[in-house]
């Protein structure tokens, strides 16, 4: 299978973009806001993964770092599994939306009430 440059570009939009929300994304103070990181930087893993499967392989590499390298997709693709179920299990201790927005504070003084 063979992918056009114009598929990886778009990969690599793809990642640039979740990167930059990254970077500007600020307090993770409520947990949407801890879900969102995780899920970005899941998102961000898998593109990276995606890019890797969509190159053209090198066939004059070793075979120990073609294994290598393969190994650490699979490890890439596992991490950002196991990062998404843990953004499911935060979200999945709230109400809503509502709820899920507010800050630790917040949360705390409304069941206190």
């Amino acid at each position: 299978m063979t992918h056009s440059s114009a598929d990886l570009a778009l990969v690599e939009s793809a990642l640039t973009a979740v990167e930059r929300l990254l970077l500007a994304e600020g307090s993770r103070a409520s947990p949407a806001e801890a879900s969102l990181h995780i899920c970005l930087n899941s998102a961000a893993a898998l593109l990276d993964a995606s890019r890797s499967l969509m190159r053209t392989p090198r066939v004059d590499a070793a075979p120990d770092e073609l294994e290598h390298e393969w190994k650490t997709l699979i490890e890439l693709t596992k991490s950002a599994s196991r990062s998404v179920y843990r953004a499911t299990l935060i979200m999945a201790a709230q109400r809503n939306l509502v709820a899920a927005q507010l800050p630790q504070a917040a949360r705390d003084d409304a069941t206190a009430h």
